[in-house]
């Protein structure tokens, strides 16, 4: 069976917009990787470089709560990968 001229133009115009759509989809998942980093490094100013009981502590409890900081994240994007 063979594809008319207008069927074969419908089928590239579906095509391009896949790929638009695809790619502004694209641009989303940047915005959100930088906002999901933006706040990773905001959080983790205000909490071990602003905030005075944590600059007053020990060594051992802000790396205790580097750690876990670190395993809600890791916890977090296996979440994320799983669902």
């Amino acid at each position: 069976m063979k594809a008319t001229h207008s069927e074969f133009g419908r089928l590239l115009s579906k095509r391009d917009d896949f790929i638009y759509l695809f790619q502004i989809s694209d641009s989303f998942n940047d915005l959100l990787i930088f906002s999901i980093y933006t706040g990773l490094v905001e959080l983790m100013a205000h909490e071990f470089m602003f905030n005075q009981e944590m600059r007053k502590s020990s060594i051992k409890m802000v790396l205790f709560a580097f750690g876990c900081m670190c395993l809600g994240a890791g916890l977090m994007a296996l979440l994320g990968k799983w669902a």
